[in-house]
């Protein structure tokens, strides 16, 4: 069955240290994009795209996809956040994965998806990752957050909220912890 909240994937940076767009960079014979939609798409009715700085190169690598297009990409993650909640529906929540994340197992998403809670986020060895699940009451309080305030980054929103309200799940899944940004950074995980 597939999820009902969203999926909303972020790629609207520069990339500077890649080199490319990050969600163009070469995955397994495809592109890092690729293997996002591939590893996530059994689990969401919806997911979406916000690009930014190579929305252009986006929409022409991948012409049957629509992309939300992030007029304030310079002003971080937090703006492609705030950009993709004003334009698609999040009534029942929504899961946001970087795309230079990759997209966990079948078995954390599950695990994931059996948790309740106003965040759900999961954790490798300690150590906080992503797909992370905001409920709407938590939607309508970040949408309230100046995009120029240094408090604009989720994590710090995230810090905020009573402990009480993030559920972390540890998974045995170290994809849930990896950041990848540089093209060495790509060979250096099986995914």
């Amino acid at each position: 069955m597939k999820h009902k909240a969203p999926l909303l994937i972020l790629a609207a940076g520069a990339a500077v240290r890649m080199g490319m767009p990050k969600g163009l960079a070469p995955v397994n014979g495809g592109t890092l994009l690729d293997y996002q939609l591939k590893h996530s798409s059994p689990y969401f009715q919806q997911i979406h795209i916000v690009t930014g700085a190579h929305h252009k190169k986006y929409c022409a690598a991948f012409p049957n996809l629509r992309f939300i297009k992030n007029p304030h990409w310079k002003l971080g993650p937090f703006s492609s956040l705030i950009t993709g909640l004003r334009q698609i529906p999040h009534q029942h929540g929504l899961w946001i994965l970087p795309i230079d994340c990759p997209s966990p197992s079948p078995t954390t998403w599950e695990m994931l998806f059996a948790q309740q809670g106003p965040v759900i986020k999961p954790t490798y060895q300690g150590q906080g990752g992503h797909p992370v699940f905001l409920s709407t009451g938590i939607i309508k309080k970040l949408l309230q957050v100046n995009l120029n305030s240094p408090d604009a980054r989720l994590d710090r929103q995230l810090k905020k909220l009573n402990p009480q309200q993030i559920t972390r799940v540890p998974v045995d899944d170290r994809k849930v912890s990896l950041n990848l940004n540089t093209p060495e950074s790509l060979l250096t995980i099986d995914i």
